[in-house]
């Protein structure tokens, strides 16, 4: 049985400037990222600690752009009680961040979180009562229902080493790496031998100051391609992988008379195979020879409609004028991230409203034609029809997300413009319930026969089954069928199937 948990949390820090740093005139932008330490999971909760590391850039009073980076620890935990797991996968990602200045030199860091953990344990079909014991002639009523089922991959980790760029007639020292982030794009998955395969990008942006010269972006794509180990799989089936950026460095190297900028990027992907599975369900149960006693239940479960990943492109604008910017002559560093306020199936399309919040820095030429750094941070409604498959059936839910692994950006003299390359996980289920079988169980002494045949003319009730019949009268299904010649259409099968069109039964 699996199980998916959320939990809200926050985590802040209070930093102070070193002497040698000049006083903060103007945040430019600010990111955050995830760092987890370790996991503990036990009967009644799951706990994981770890850290937020934040990378601040901003304008200092002498115009020139400085970066910070601190982090804050988090240890968190959360009740897992109400089945018993042998494993959780979990994931969390920031949902706010805020960089809130208290003085020239002082700043509170601030980011919210959002953790979600996905509660892994067998599940099994369970059935009480002596009546279902070995040994016993036990008559019972099953159905097959498809139920979903879900094997995750492990996290596997790997770092990529690239040469990002190389430089003439440079001394390494007078190299300055102001801001560097990175992010993955899935480009494609193929559930094979052994686990996921991915095809994909990892797209890593950094901005560069060489000497005394004006800050400029670079952007490294390094490919990949990796197989992520996931057992209980067949080839071809459904999954859904992805991958996120942990960690990147990049080291300035001398190289002959000039220097190269090295760039390694550990990366962590995971993923997940989903598949439906045909599993009988015990509706109803008799002895024949005993008086027996039932109770029900209802057993819930989801059933697989589809699931996979689609790339969308959704542009934006913004008037200059609204942005409080003038004379743009570059861009230096762009991120944009999607959030989902509604989602909803409408037919075979996922309706899906949001927001884009997108950061930047721009470079904007003054009257006296000196260049200051200015932010760029707005929010913009989004809305988008995705087709799924052919046929969805109705009252089909959807779980979905929506990264942003890459963004392009652009201005004219009125409009600053954007492009957004959006990456849509998406999975379609549906909610189904059937009512079980809870428990048999005896209830009194072994039916004693008078040796007598007896025959009994039976009108079966509308809607009324063969099992039902058989257990009204301690018979069972199949001499039902042979004493009265059944068709087996007429009866819908021995699985509890309506008899249909039968007005008069024999029973002996």
């Amino acid at each position: 049985m699996n199980r998916t948990i959320t939990k809200d949390w926050e985590s802040s820090v209070e930093y102070s400037l070193a002497d040698y740093m000049g006083d903060i005139k103007k945040l430019l932008f600010y990111t955050a990222r995830i760092v987890p330490e370790s996991r503990y999971l036990n009967e009644s909760d799951m706990s994981f600690a770890g850290k937020v590391e934040y990378t601040i850039v901003y304008s200092d009073s002498d115009g020139e752009i400085s970066k910070l980076e601190i982090n804050s620890d988090y240890d968190v935990s959360i009740p897992v009680t109400g089945g018993e797991y042998t494993d959780a996968v979990d994931d969390t990602r920031i949902a706010n961040l805020s960089i809130r200045l208290t003085g020239p030199r002082k700043l509170i860091a601030k980011a919210t979180a959002l953790t979600s953990v996905n509660m892994l344990g067998e599940d099994r079909m369970e059935y009480a009562g002596d009546g279902l014991d070995e040994g016993r002639e036990v008559y019972k009523a099953e159905k097959t229902i498809e139920r979903e089922s879900i094997s995750f991959s492990d996290t596997q980790e790997k770092e990529y080493v690239t040469v990002a760029e190389t430089v003439e007639d440079i001394n390494p020292e007078d190299i300055e790496i102001l801001g560097i982030s990175g992010q993955i794009r899935v480009i494609d998955s193929e559930t094979v031998e052994g686990g996921i395969k991915l095809k994909g990008e990892i797209i890593l942006s950094i901005i560069i100051r060489k000497a005394d010269m004006e800050p400029y972006p670079l952007k490294k794509v390094i490919p990949f391609e990796e197989i992520i180990k996931t057992e209980n799989i067949i080839p071809g089936e459904n999954n859904i992988a992805d991958g996120e950026v942990s960690s990147v460095d990049v080291s300035v190297k001398s190289k002959g008379e000039g220097a190269e900028l090295e760039v390694k990027a550990k990366c962590v992907f995971k993923g997940a195979v989903i598949k439906n599975e045909e599993v009988k369900v015990i509706e109803d149960a008799y002895l024949k020879d005993y008086e027996s006693m039932q109770s029900y239940e209802d057993y819930d479960y989801n059933s697989l409609v589809e699931c996979g990943i689609k790339d969308i492109s959704y542009n934006f604008k913004k008037r200059l004028q609204e942005l409080d910017i003038e004379n743009i002559s570059s861009v230096l560093h762009t991120f944009s991230e999607a959030k989902i306020l509604d989602k909803k199936m409408n037919g075979s399309v996922m309706e899906i409203e949001g927001e884009v919040t997108f950061s930047g820095v721009a470079c904007q030429i003054n009257d006296d034609e000196s260049i200051s750094y200015m932010p760029i941070k707005f929010t913009e409604p989004f809305k988008i029809s995705v087709n799924g498959s052919a046929f969805i059936p109705e009252n089909a839910k959807l779980w979905c997300k929506i990264t942003i692994p890459d963004n392009q950006s652009g201005f004219d003299s009125e409009y600053f413009y954007l492009n957004c390359n959006m990456k849509l996980c998406y999975h379609i289920f549906l909610n189904n319930s059937v009512r079980k079988l809870k428990e048999c169980a005896v209830s009194g002494d072994m039916l004693k026969s008078t040796g007598l045949s007896t025959i009994t003319v039976y009108f079966p009730q509308p809607g009324e089954t063969l099992f039902e019949v058989a257990k009204k009268f301690k018979s069972t299904e199949k001499r039902i069928v042979s004493d009265n010649s059944l068709a087996l259409e007429s009866s819908q099968g021995t699985e509890g199937g309506v008899l249909n069109g039968v007005k008069k039964l024999i029973i002996r």
